[in-house]
């Protein structure tokens, strides 16, 4: 009987040819869109998710507040004291394990040839208990031993090969690495590559007890009291904690000892939520994603599937009117309903089955189309079997919901009226649906419409709106020189200046847009009590030409090594009570409760972060710094 389905199911399909094909195209093109954002939702939701006791570890944020009208920043570590307090003084917490991200490092192999020296790495500072909070398969040395001591180094399989080439990875414990040409260590232990997706992908850890007995504690500024200090942490919860109280613990421990005007609060952060975490600054290296996104991919999905859920029924019960003699035949040949709701239930699959053929081969061509905008790692595999499943389930669905209605619909129609000549009545009670699904087809569409034109519309915005500074045919890069050195800036800034193809070069600390703005006090007059909170830019001369800074009063700066004058913005110069910017040129303002300085300059305001954030005071501070931003000349060729 299940043959004679399937048989006359295909027979209708190929006699149809147009209504066949109009339909695959359109079932076709809502599963490809299904199965093209269940991948890369799939990919995103599949971070750190294999973790053994997972919902048990827990990140510790906190968030710290530099002015009082802007919004908090997430901080993703806490201040260093906090692992021991938590450690010692918190109820259910099994393991607190610190450790600090080093970014940007070198290494080389000890005794090896100058073609195995130049290994970029990213190493952590980490001890033995974040080995007892995350979970690696040891292949040589003892988890419990292997960092206990300084100028240790764990490192993973792939990272140790590649350092040392071939060979059993026991043969590899004690030999001798060198990061940043000066921090000498030996391999302690070798343990098994991370398979899954996760945002703690390192490679190389060094022995917490290092930071002790080496430069690295002036390096991660833990010897500077006046610097705010902050190491990263996670945390294992005992197996019958209550999270939540343990939480209430440790926001109260905070609020005693930490909570001040700069940093508000902690949050302990689920392992499977630090994916999902945005606005970090730039102590995360890893590329997070957002959930709001993810999220509207998803309904985005179910309405193109709703669509041509909707657009097939529709052209089912439009051909239902050239069906109706073939279903009352069959009726008074004795088949009964159910039979005939099977039958056609049959040709539904058969065409998405089609359908689902059709978006499988088109899958990885639409990942191919977006791959600037998805991760290259994102690929679609047809094997896999989370892939055939949700395939399945989605056939299965469009089947029911797409077939079901047309089905029953032809299956009752009374052979009677077709067989002599009058046909099924037009119209009534049983079309309503059909009606109804038109309309709220046409809905969606003119939202989408309304949508696309609405988003073109912020994002021409977005293009063309004036920041109130240059951005085009810039570039820049830290120089890496602090303190002494300070004058090898200067001179590689005028070495860079004379190069063809520069317009101009500037000494800054930061650029003009971002939220790494360095935070400080002025008070104006000054004598006065009142401190206004400001943001401050530390450049030189060329800093405000370079960035195209329009100037509303004053001047520019004038060449400096030390902080002699400043140009404030004028919303400062609003903040600061002047009416006009003319009126702030020669004032003077205590900065810092340290040093009186003049005003020279008023510029107009500019965005340093997104257009749904107000503009903050800012002042430019006459000085050269250690970055360099440099303009090409553009003069006949595009930026």
């Amino acid at each position: 009987m299940f043959k004679s389905y399937w048989t006359i199911a295909w027979r209708t399909l190929i006699r149809n040819k147009i209504y066949t094909l109009v339909n695959v195209a359109g079932l076709a093109l809502g599963i490809c869109a299904c199965l093209v954002i269940w991948v890369i939702v799939h990919y995103e939701f599949s971070f750190d998710r294999d973790h053994p006791e997972g919902d048990r570890i827990y990140r510790l944020n906190t968030y710290l507040q530099f002015m009082k009208n802007v919004p908090e920043q997430l901080s993703t570590g806490v201040v260093v004291e906090m692992p021991e307090a938590v450690r010692t003084g918190i109820p259910g917490v099994e393991t607190v394990a610190p450790f600090y991200h080093l970014n940007q490092w070198k290494a080389k192999v000890a005794g090896a040839n100058k073609q195995k020296t130049g290994f970029s790495v990213m190493p952590i500072v980490a001890g033995p208990d974040y080995f007892r909070v995350m979970h690696y398969d040891w292949i040589a040395d003892n988890p419990k031993t292997a960092l206990a001591n300084p100028f240790g180094v764990v490192m993973t399989e792939k990272r140790a090969r590649q350092f040392f080439g071939s060979g059993p990875p026991e043969a590899f414990i004690g030999r001798e690495v060198v990061y940043n040409d000066s921090l000498p260590v030996h391999v302690t232990g070798i343990v098994r590559d991370w398979i899954g997706h996760t945002d703690f992908p390192y490679t190389d850890f060094i022995s917490f007890s290092t930071i002790d007995h080496s430069w690295l504690r002036q390096s991660l500024g833990l010897d500077n009291m006046q610097r705010l200090r902050i190491c990263q942490v996670l945390i294992k919860l005992e197996p019958k904690a209550n999270a939540a109280k343990v939480d209430t613990e440790l926001t109260a421990l905070f609020n005693r000892r930490w909570r001040d005007r700069l940093l508000t609060r902690i949050e302990m952060q689920p392992l499977s939520a630090v994916h999902f975490t945005t606005g970090a600054g730039d102590q995360s290296v890893i590329r997070t994603s957002q959930l709001s996104t993810l999220y509207s991919l998803l309904s985005i999905a179910i309405f193109i599937l709703s669509l041509a859920i909707i657009n097939y029924v529709n052209l089912a019960t439009a051909q239902s009117l050239t069906r109706e003699k073939e279903i009352s035949i069959r009726k008074v040949l004795g088949s009964g309903r159910g039979n005939l709701i099977m039958q056609l239930l049959s040709e539904t699959f058969l065409l998405t089955a089609l359908a689902g053929v059709v978006a499988v081969l088109s899958v990885q061509p639409v990942l191919g189309a977006f791959r600037q905008f998805i991760p290259e790692i994102i690929q679609f595999d047809p094997l896999a079997p989370a892939n055939w499943l949700f395939l399945l389930c989605i056939m299965v669905t469009i089947t029911l919901l797409a077939g079901l209605y047309p089905a029953r619909m032809l299956s009752s129609h009374s052979p009677v009226p077709a067989l002599n000549g009058t046909g099924a009545p037009k119209g009534g009670g049983k079309w309503w649906l059909r009606e109804g699904l038109i309309v709220f087809q046409f809905t969606v569409s003119l939202l989408f419409i309304i949508g696309t034109i609405v988003i073109g519309r912020q994002i021409g915005f977005m293009l063309h709106k004036d920041l109130g500074f240059r951005t085009d045919a810039i570039v820049r890069f830290d120089t890496g020189e602090a303190g002494d050195s300070i004058n090898k800036v200067k001179v590689l800034e005028e070495e860079i200046r004379q190069l063809p193809g520069v317009a101009d070069i500037a000494s800054e600390n930061i650029p003009p847009m971002g939220p790494d703005k360095t935070i400080g006090t002025v008070r104006y007059p000054v004598t006065s009590e009142v401190r206004v909170p400001v943001q401050f830019v530390q450049a030189d001369e060329h800093y405000i030409p370079l960035y195209g800074i329009r100037l509303l009063a004053g001047r520019n700066l004038f060449p400096s090594d030390t902080v002699k004058e400043i140009v404030i913005t004028e919303a400062l110069s609003r903040q600061l009570g002047f009416r006009n910017p003319d009126e702030a040129i020669g004032k003077k303002i205590l900065y810092m409760s340290k040093k009186t300085l003049p005003i020279v300059g008023v510029a107009a305001d500019f965005h340093e972060y997104s257009y749904q954030e107000p503009i903050q005071p800012l002042l430019i501070m006459g000085m050269i710094s250690t970055d360099l931003a440099v303009r090409l000349d553009t003069r006949g060729r595009s930026a």
